[in-house]
C-alpha cells in the first residue's frame, strides 16, 4: 500500500478501461497504475465531474 501513497499528489491524465475489466490510469509523472478486477467482489468505480476532466 505504500507505494500508492505517492500517487495522492499526481495527477490522473489518462483512464482506459478494457473490454475484460481492466482499469488502467496514467499519471503526469509517467507512472501507471493497472487494477484488474475480481470475481469475488464488487467492480472499481470512477468519479468525477467534467470540470475535472483534463484527459
Amino acid at each position: 500500500m505504500a507505494p500508492l501513497l505517492g500517487l495522492f499528489t499526481k495527477a490522473v491524465t489518462e483512464a482506459e478501461v478494457t473490454g475484460l475489466g481492466t482499469l488502467s490510469l496514467g499519471f503526469d509523472d509517467g507512472t501507471r497504475l493497472c487494477i484488474e478486477p475480481d470475481p469475488d467482489y464488487e467492480s472499481w468505480s470512477l468519479t468525477g465531474s467534467a470540470s475535472d476532466q483534463s484527459w
